[in-house]
């Protein structure tokens, strides 16, 4: 993306989830909690040009994204 990610957790489960942007050397750039499913949000808008790792988490449920911001 250039500008801006948008997110939209699919799940069966009603609970919240996380999201966090971590760099490649593992610093959390960004992070957003309480994001209700299948609701859009957007991420990532302040990241410099490079690669980062979405992660979203939902209890115990994880899912890693590469993502990279031009």
């Amino acid at each position: 993306s250039q500008t801006l990610f948008n997110v939209i957790v699919e799940s069966e489960s009603l609970e919240p989830a996380s999201l966090r942007i971590f760099d490649l050397s593992g610093k959390i750039m960004q992070e957003l909690n309480e994001i209700p499913v299948e609701q859009e949000v957007s991420a990532g808008a302040d990241l410099k040009s490079g690669i980062y790792i979405m992660r979203i988490q939902q209890g115990d449920k994880i899912q890693n994204v590469r993502i990279i911001k031009k």
